[in-house]
């Protein structure tokens, strides 16, 4: 019986000790995120890439993002008659997370550093081989 108590107190203590550690843990990540939202608050200004073109050499892009939180969204078809697409709003941030909407469709960018990586409507990043090139550089 003494056995039994002395390894449910043994389970009891190593239990409170992980809870305790798993709530500091979430604290500090808060704390970088906080911190990583302060280092992406300059975004505003021009962004550049070729983005991947299922049936053309590539779609130059460009992403203005403006003080005032509107935005200039344009899209060419390198190689296609009439592949020139414009759009203009206002965008979201949200942490890293950055929201335009072209057409009523939501497109959603990460924001990291000097570069905007286009994401998935899961919001997940590209993988694979093209995978660098879902990504805008910001102009200097």
């Amino acid at each position: 019986m003494k056995n039994a108590l002395k390894s449910l107190l043994i389970l009891l203590v190593l239990s409170f000790c992980a809870f305790i550690t798993a709530c500091q843990c979430n604290q500090h990540h808060a704390r970088i995120d906080k911190h990583a939202a302060q280092q992406i608050s300059d975004y505003e200004g021009l962004y550049k890439g070729t983005l991947p073109c299922a049936d053309c050499p590539g779609i130059a892009t460009s992403l203005t993002l403006n003080k005032d939180k509107t935005f200039v969204y344009e899209t060419c078809y390198l190689e296609k008659e009439n592949g020139k697409f414009s759009s203009t709003g206002t965008y979201t941030v949200k942490e890293d997370l950055l929201t335009i909407e072209e057409n009523g469709d939501p497109i959603h960018f990460l924001i990291g550093g000097d570069e905007l990586f286009l994401l998935d409507k899961d919001l997940k990043p590209a993988t694979g081989e093209l995978a660098d090139h879902y990504t805008l550089k910001k102009e200097k």
